[in-house]
């Protein structure tokens, strides 16, 4: 009888291993919206994933450093005030937002690209909305 037993339960626990542990990655079917009026469904689009971070992209945005005091502002390679600056942005400098804010130590970073074309990360503390 117990011989069965351990058996069955053998052939139980080979089979899970064979088919893993029966967790599946959830899936999310693409949304359709009515078009009002013409009884038709609209084009699937993308449904985002509960939990899933939703940063807008900032490239395209124009930016001026501003609040400096006169000292500028440094561009550096990463996003920390550790390590050695790329260059000083003078202040009144235009750059252009290339990537997501990124938050580290005191200041939210900001990557961007400078007019000389160089790039890496600026504290966004200093950089005002180009008109």
């Amino acid at each position: 009888m117990h011989v069965l037993l351990i058996a069955l339960l053998a052939l139980d626990r080979t089979e899970q291993r064979e088919t893993g542990l029966g967790f599946r990655e959830p899936t999310i079917a693409p949304a359709v919206t009515p078009i009002p009026g013409s009884g038709l469904l609209s084009e699937p689009y993308p449904v985002p994933t509960p939990g899933a971070p939703t940063v807008a992209p900032v490239g395209g945005r124009f930016y001026i450093v501003s609040g400096t005091g006169g000292q500028g502002l440094f561009l550096r390679p990463d996003p920390s005030t550790a390590g050695t600056p790329i260059t000083t942005l003078p202040e009144g400098t235009r750059v252009e937002a290339i990537g997501e804010d990124v938050p580290g130590g005191d200041y939210l970073w900001r990557k961007v690209r400078a007019p000389d074309g160089r790039e890496g990360y600026v504290a966004a503390d200093f950089l005002i909305t180009a008109p």
